[in-house]
């Protein structure tokens, strides 16, 4: 009967071709007309794996719960190759990881569809291929490493006029507040939204009714870079108080990080109130007191606290009958 080389041609389907060749040898120890004669070989398959590592960019540390969508991509033949056929849902473990087996051959999409918190969601859509012997890139297991940036957010709030951290209580007064940020894709578009709070309650500062807030949606050329927002409105009734800049970004309508540590003294602007002070006197010889005769000159010394340098001001007096009050 002989020696037998034995190699397999088609492993079965979401298994990987198993390439080791296999010996087997037919004897037969009893006679010639023995009409069958047995020779097990036990050949051995490994499913079809790919393997997805969600890591910090930074540390490399392990980013759990993070969810993934994977599907397999409808072939030229079939019309449009970017359909998705047998989409499935999957999320990283505590180890970061995401492990997947029995796929059969084709192309497949992988997107991230839910981040870490306070990282960079990256929603690129990867592929990968799983040839017809099962392997991917030639590998039994395919690993795909995909990486999230920590987002940083640093604020400064200043009055718009000047730049410090103090503004008067007048009716129309501007906080300008700039967002430095840290870890954003560039090219994606990003949406920041600030609230003022009240230092002295934790709330929002309600301007007639409404939460004081600014928006603006924007597209960062650089991981790194800055955006201002500008706060407008009256101050006439906050005398004293504190007022606190708090910053959302959003990426998709969802919140991806914050800046709101009612404690930040860079966030902080604080509200005084215009001072004036007054000396009339009798501009012949500085006395309060004068002679009822024919016409006489009053000067008023007007002293004042809490106004912006450079910015014009008009000042205007009147007398007063104090009897008549």
């Amino acid at each position: 009967l002989g020696k037998y080389e034995i190699k397999e041609t088609k492993q079965p389907e979401g298994y990987i071709l198993n390439k080791d060749g296999y010996s087997a040898v037919l004897s037969c120890k009893k006679d010639q007309e023995t009409p069958v004669v047995l020779c097990e070989v036990k050949i051995k398959n490994k499913p079809t794996k790919i393997q997805i590592l969600k890591v910090d960019s930074k540390t490399e540390k392990p980013l759990s719960d993070v969810a993934f969508k994977i599907w397999k991509k409808q072939s030229k033949e079939n019309g449009d190759n970017t359909e998705a056929l047998e989409e499935q849902l999957f999320t990283t473990d505590k180890n970061g990881v995401i492990e997947i087996e029995h796929f059969v051959p084709g192309t497949y999409c992988i997107q991230e569809t839910r981040s870490f918190y306070g990282y960079a969601p990256d929603d690129e859509v990867r592929e990968f291929i799983i040839a017809e012997d099962g392997r991917i890139d030639g590998e039994e297991t395919g690993k795909i490493t995909i990486t999230n940036t920590p987002i940083e957010i640093h604020t400064k709030a200043s009055d718009k006029e000047d730049g410090d951290s103090i503004i008067t209580n007048r009716e129309k007064e501007t906080i300008v507040d700039k967002v430095v940020y840290k870890g954003l894709i560039p090219g994606k578009e990003y949406m920041v939204r600030g609230v003022l709070m009240l230092k002295s309650t934790g709330k929002p500062f309600m301007d007639g009714g409404k939460e004081v807030n600014a928006e603006l949606t924007f597209i960062p050329k650089t991981e790194d870079g800055e955006i201002e927002l500008n706060f407008t409105f009256n101050a006439r009734t906050l005398v004293g108080e504190k007022i606190v800049a708090f910053e959302y970004i959003y990426y998709r309508e969802k919140e991806i990080a914050v800046h709101t540590d009612i404690k930040d003294k860079e966030q902080t602007v604080e509200v005084v109130e215009i001072g004036i002070e007054t000396k009339a006197v009798h501009k012949a010889d500085g006395k309060k007191e004068v002679d009822a005769k024919g016409q006489i000159t009053v000067v008023d010394t007007v002293s004042y606290t809490n106004l912006i340098p450079g910015q014009e001001y008009k000042i205007s007096g009147i007398l007063m009958d104090k009897k008549s009050k």
